[in-house]
């Protein structure tokens, strides 16, 4: 009993975040900041994090964000003359001088989302797998059980 629990709670953690994002393939798209409504972060002037709302998808389920640089290539850090606006204690509003000062570079926000109409489709994609699994261990069950008794 102990291990089917263990196992049960660990396919319950592992399915939201490695298996239900990669069922349908996610839809992905390259926004400027202000269209994104993204605020730039930086902890330490080397990398840049973005929270963001998909422009033209609201309630949109963002799986991730990065930024890119004018050539569509990640972008590796934050510009040096962008360095001089980033305030000491950046919160999670994230500085208007940065943003502007990184669009003004090029830097764009790369999402990676599944829209909300994609979301029975997830639900039901992700139940035929719990039932696929289900039917196969019920299946070994039987044939073992079956097995052992002869």
């Amino acid at each position: 009993m102990a291990v089917t629990l263990a196992i049960f709670a660990l396919v319950q953690f592992a399915a939201p975040l490695w298996v239900r994002p990669h069922l349908i393939p996610p839809s992905q798209t390259i926004a400027s900041i202000g269209a994104a409504h993204a605020n730039a972060t930086a902890a330490d002037a080397t990398t840049i994090t973005f929270t963001a709302d998909v422009p033209g998808h609201p309630g949109a389920w963002i799986i991730s964000t990065g930024a890119v640089n004018a050539a569509g290539h990640p972008a590796g850090g934050i510009p040096a003359a962008c360095e001089s606006v980033i305030p000491r204690d950046l919160g999670p509003g994230g500085s208007p001088a940065l943003d502007h000062c990184l669009a003004r570079h090029g830097i764009r926000v790369a999402l990676s989302y599944q829209p909300l109409g994609r979301y029975w489709p997830l639900q039901f994609a992700e139940t035929g797998l719990f039932l696929a699994l289900a039917l196969g261990l019920a299946g070994f069950c039987f044939w073992r059980l079956g097995r052992r008794l002869s």
